[in-house]
């Protein structure tokens, strides 16, 4: 199929369709097999990053120690996007190489969250029903645990 080029101008500018049309057209995209086969990314990145960012990283860490682990964070965000470029280019099918990372994936995600998940419980146990648990700060040697 040709790649999906976007227009530069909008489609009242080009004398095209109205906003209604517009409307139902974007809503018709939602029943394609394109977004129903990408609605998992889509899903986990709109999950994974309020999670990370609000409910874990302020739950266990002061500001201080909540920066580091931010900034570790995406650190490891964009390490991980370059190791999955590389290995997508040396596949020796786009398939193979997707289907490679899916799993790679697929793993670390599933890694990181029973790690949390590790922490969370006994913590949550520890502090019920409120939850609140003393916050680490930066010098603690718990601090690495979490992150």
């Amino acid at each position: 199929s040709p790649p999906l080029l976007l227009p530069l101008l909008p489609p009242a500018a080009r004398g095209g369709s109205t906003w209604e049309g517009e409307a139902k057209a974007t809503l018709r995209l939602f029943g394609t097999r394109r977004m129903a086969v990408l609605f998992p990314l889509f899903w986990y990145t709109g999950f994974n990053q309020p999670y990370q960012l609000n409910t874990f990283g302020d739950r266990f860490f002061d500001s201080r120690a909540l920066g580091l682990e931010l900034a570790s964070f995406y650190l490891a965000e964009v390490l991980g996007a370059a190791l999955a470029g590389w290995t997508l280019d040396t596949a020796s099918t786009p398939r193979a190489g997707a289907l490679r990372q899916l799993a790679a994936f697929g793993l670390a995600t599933s890694a990181a969250y029973a790690l949390a998940l590790s922490v969370e419980v006994p913590a949550a146990r520890a502090h019920w029903p409120t939850c609140s648990t003393p916050r680490l700060q930066l010098g603690e040697e718990g601090v690495a645990v979490p992150s």
